[in-house]
């Protein structure tokens, strides 16, 4: 009885796993504004970007998206010219990982460290440089001045 009754159910709720699938439609999720492509995004003030992406920037991110101009007009451009590696479309905000940027403000070099030696997604390490020269320079003018 147990066998039987374990069977319907898990046949039932396989079932309605399976349905529960989404597939995502061609046409959506292609396009790509204009203020994303790197073209455009080299030229633009902090200012213009919020005006066109309608979120205001915080000022962390808009040291970000300064040092984010001048790495990419140094750089090479994309394969598709935009700049979806750096920028999150849906939640209109740059890709910062906060918890490795706070570790890198606090702790410094010993952030960067563990997120080198414990092999970090390329956005966890760059959070952590950033939050490292925070470190630099709250330590200097705490120390030094």
């Amino acid at each position: 009885m147990k066998k039987f009754l374990f069977a319907i159910l898990f046949f039932l709720f396989t079932q309605f796993g399976l349905a529960a699938v989404i597939v995502p439609s061609p046409g959506t999720g292609n396009t790509v504004p204009e203020y994303l492509k790197v073209e455009n995004f080299v030229k633009m003030t902090p200012k213009e970007f919020e005006a066109a992406s309608g979120k205001k920037l915080n000022f962390i991110q808009k040291l970000y998206f300064k040092k984010l101009q001048r790495k990419l007009s140094k750089a090479d451009i994309t394969t598709d010219g935009t700049l979806n590696e750096y920028y999150d479309q849906e939640k209109a905000k740059f890709k910062l990982d906060l918890l490795w940027f706070v570790l890198g403000a606090f702790v410094g070099p010993f952030a960067i460290l563990f997120a080198y030696t414990s092999k970090q997604p390329k956005m966890k390490k760059k959070s952590a440089l950033l939050g490292m020269l925070v470190f630099i320079i709250w330590f200097g003018e705490l120390f030094l001045f």
